[in-house]
């Protein structure tokens, strides 16, 4: 066959064949380092996504992949991971080459974390989900109440049918896997539509499908414009959405779904809380600061892009934030030892120059960065910025940028800066820093997120427990069991046993 990471991409894959793109367009994947063109893949059309729907649907209704036990669909699921697992290095290089991601990152979060979640839920599946629930007696109405039986029940989890997943570029790969993967492993057939700005990430599962021997029609990966997305969040043939990506877009997606009742899984935008104690370790707050400041060059949507630091030590924190990003090294991700690779394109560093501009207009300083790094001519990259001075009510405080810019705000008191943390429509992730654990414990939990690190050093999430937001970061929950059960609904089966 041919070589599973290939560049080149005509088709696009549908019920385990490589389908030719009717409308005959294509795109030219950028290397957002180098400004070069890598490969292409084709952009699909609604006719794609019509006949993905349909090999999805036809799996699902008339295959044997949702009538097998959760062990049988686990062993499927795991030779899968198994072949991914053995073209890691080759996978991540893909990657590097079309997000700009660094070589660590990638690696580590994009394709081992993400393989790793899926093992831990592909074990989790093969216990199952059987509940009992206890024996309860009652009186008879067949025979005038004269006498009593006794019944219990046993609850299990059903697939819910056609799961449509919509994965944006900043970690296509790494959801493309922790989105399709549980899904199937509730017995759900899935639609994976992939970002056209990285495309081949996407399009390379289809490949490793195949040599892995994945039955026809569970998995069927598409491109496209909007109008595809759109086709398939509004589909009567789809049952569930799973989406990644803004709030603004999540929001279409609901009323979209709305006339068919669609389920919906949504993980949106994050504009995260880092609350800095006075008594805080401020090496380990400044490392964790930086890293998400570098972290896929600041677009992700659960980095920690607001620090709220206590004014006694604000300036201390800065001054440790700031020599940090200096060091942090800023070009081709493709070298091992960069940190911090570019932006996915010239649009998106146009929009992070647009909102350090609204910065300094708002009364805010630019204490480090704001400008594109003068050693690098080509390539979209900007450097990592920290600003100071600006109130949380700025637009630069409240909106999310997606890109390598921190904003320092101060406070006094505990009680303000848990105020700060929570004024936000936002609320997907989060940190607490002090030295008095049972304190950052207890402020973090007044925090309104969905996931909140304490002390963390590092971008390092507990793959085994669930991930997801709340306000207008979304709902649903991802990761361990809860993202399993998210793929399923409950079937109450009562019976009498005397």
């Amino acid at each position: 066959m041919d070589n599973p990471m290939r560049k080149e991409y005509e088709h696009v894959f549908i019920n385990n064949e490589w389908v030719a793109n009717s409308s005959g367009q294509s795109i030219d994947v950028v290397n957002p380092a180098t400004e070069e063109v890598i490969g292409r893949a084709p952009l699909a059309g609604i006719a794609e996504c019509e006949l993905a729907i349909a090999a999805a649907r036809a799996a699902y209704n008339e295959g044997s992949w949702r009538r097998m036990g959760f062990a049988d669909r686990a062993v499927v699921l795991n030779r899968y991971l198994d072949v991914i697992l053995a073209r890691a290095m080759d996978i991540t290089s893909i990657i590097v080459q079309e997000s700009g991601h660094s070589f660590g990152i990638t690696f580590s979060i994009c394709v081992k974390a993400a393989i790793d979640i899926c093992r831990r839920q592909l074990e989790i599946s093969r216990e199952g989900f059987d509940q009992y629930t206890p024996v309860v007696t009652a009186p008879n109405p067949l025979d005038g109440y004269k006498t009593t039986n006794a019944q219990a029940s046993v609850v299990v989890r059903k697939p819910l049918g056609v799961v449509a997943a919509i994965v944006p570029f900043n970690a296509c790969f790494m959801l493309s896997l922790v989105k399709s993967i549980p899904a199937l492993a509730m017995g759900n057939t899935v639609v994976l539509k992939v970002s056209e700005q990285t495309p081949l990430e996407g399009l390379l599962l289809g490949d490793l499908a195949l040599e892995a021997d994945l039955p026809a029609g569970l998995l069927n990966i598409i491109t496209g414009k909007p109008e595809v997305g759109n086709c398939l969040t509004a589909h009567t043939d789809v049952d569930v959405v799973s989406f990644t990506g803004s709030d603004a877009v999540g929001s279409a997606i609901m009323a979209q779904g709305a006339p068919s009742l669609k389920r919906l899984l949504l993980e949106l935008g994050g504009k995260s809380a880092s609350v800095v104690l006075k008594d805080a370790n401020l090496k380990d707050a400044a490392m964790f600061g930086a890293g998400n400041s570098v972290a896929m060059a600041g677009q992700g949507c659960a980095l920690s892009t607001r620090h709220i630091v206590h004014n006694s030590v604000i300036d201390e924190y800065v001054a440790k934030l700031s020599r940090m990003l200096w060091a942090m090294p800023i070009g081709n991700p493709m070298v091992p030892y960069t940190q911090m690779g570019p932006l996915i394109s010239a649009k998106q560093r146009d929009r992070v120059e647009q909102f350090v501009a609204l910065a300094r207009e708002e009364g805010g300083k630019v204490v480090t960065g704001g400008r594109r790094p003068s050693h690098l001519e080509k390539g979209f990259f900007y450097e990592p910025t920290i600003i100071t001075g600006l109130s949380n009510s700025s637009r630069v405080c409240q909106e999310e940028i997606f890109g390598p810019v921190i904003a320092v705000i101060g406070f006094d008191s505990e009680e303000e800066a848990i105020s700060i943390a929570n004024d936000s429509q936002y609320g997907l992730s989060g940190a607490i820093f002090s030295q008095d654990r049972g304190k950052a414990f207890h402020l973090g939990q007044q925090i309104e997120t969905g996931y909140i690190n304490i002390n963390p050093t590092a971008v390092s999430p507990d793959l085994n427990a669930p991930f997801g937001g709340i306000k207008r970061s979304g709902f649903g929950r991802e990761w361990g069991e809860e993202g399993l059960k998210e793929f399923s609904y409950q079937q109450t089966l009562t019976y009498p046993i005397g």
